[in-house]
């Protein structure tokens, strides 16, 4: 039987082998050493003449790879930690760069914010895990980014999935080592929320927010509804709130849904606009599933209609009656904040 080192008896001995040869995480002030667990430095960078896109790292071993990336993607000031929305939205296009790279059966296992330390303590990363066929063989990939050093720190690793309690050290190693070469230089923590105004005690702030389009000031009444409709929609389901944050778009049905509650609630006081009694036609002709589609489209929603839709008539009615006809933009709900991802439990 062939001896074996346990990684994590690998990972003990770091500090005393490994720390020999520091990589120098270029173009950021960080460094890590050339040895992580089982995985080795390949000892060459590679960068691209785009100096947004920062300098790549490679480490090997037997059916595993790492890649870890520091770049600032042309963003000023990127802040320290996973919480941010540009880390989020970069860790958004890391996840769609797995989706589309070309592996067979790619299937998200779970994310949440992963330790880069024995506590839970900064830093964390936001962590992707997938599974699927990498050369032909059964493989789990992970995917980290955080913010550290004005820069991203995007991590890339890869390993043949039978590997067990192996591939669980080895994560772990990564990530240890990482938070240990980002920790000398996190900025401090912010600061503390200001103390709540009397009697708002238990009252968690809202990061939601509702932006209003001045020019659309004719049809408030129904806008604003039609806004805290949206709002209202949107809090109720979380699946379809921007994973970033940002403004809300509702699919199809929902946006039907919006201004038919608008149109509900506002009755006789929906302000007399021009708008507002058009779009009160509309609804009396059953065609507002068709106004939503063709008026109020969006790119997410595709190019195929629902079958229910009568098109066709909707736009012969619509020669008729809608001449000159604009639907105003009343503004739009966002949120503030990323979606919350759970943080990895302690063991």
């Amino acid at each position: 039987m062939k001896n074996r080192v346990p990684i994590m008896s690998l990972l003990a001995c770091m500090t005393l082998a490994a720390h020999a040869g520091p990589v120098k995480l270029l173009p950021s002030n960080l460094e890590m050493p050339d040895h992580i667990g089982p995985l080795t430095y390949d000892g060459k960078p590679n960068s691209w003449p785009d100096k947004r896109l920062g300098t790549a790292y490679s480490f090997q071993a037997n059916r595993m790879k790492l890649d870890v990336y520091i770049y600032d993607a042309g963003v000023p000031d990127i802040p320290d930690g996973a919480g941010s929305q540009a880390t989020c939205q970069e860790f958004e296009q890391a996840k769609l760069g797995v989706m589309q790279g070309g592996y067979k059966d790619v299937v998200l296992k779970g994310q949440q914010l992963a330790r880069m330390g024995p506590t839970q303590d900064p830093p964390l990363s936001r962590e992707a895990v997938y599974y699927a066929e990498i050369y032909e063989a059964p493989a789990v990939s992970y995917v980290w980014i955080t913010g550290a050093s004005k820069y991203f720190i995007k991590l890339r690793f890869s390993a043949a999935r039978d590997l067990g309690a192996e591939l669980d050290e080895a994560r772990q190693a990564i990530l240890f080592t990482m938070g240990e070469a980002i920790r000398p230089h996190l900025g401090p923590p912010p600061p503390p929320p200001a103390p709540a105004a009397s009697g708002e005690e238990g009252k968690k702030k809202s990061d939601t927010s509702i932006v209003i389009n001045g020019s659309g000031l004719d049809d408030m009444t129904l806008g604003l509804i039609y806004l805290s409709t949206v709002g209202a929609i949107a809090d109720n389901a979380p699946q379809l709130r921007p994973a970033c944050g940002g403004p809300v778009e509702l699919p199809f049905e929902s946006e039907v849904s919006a201004y038919q509650a608008a149109l509900t609630v506002a009755g006789g006081d929906a302000g007399g606009s021009t708008f507002s009694k058009k779009l009160g036609d509309i609804a009396k002709a059953n065609y507002l599933d068709e106004f939503v589609w063709t008026y109020r489209h969006r790119d997410s929603w595709g190019d195929t209609p629902p079958a229910s839709l009568e098109l066709d008539a909707f736009r012969h009615w619509s020669k008729k009656n809608l001449k000159r006809f604009k639907v105003p933009t009343f503004g739009y709900v966002q949120y503030e904040d990323p979606i919350a991802l759970p943080i990895e439990p302690l063991r």
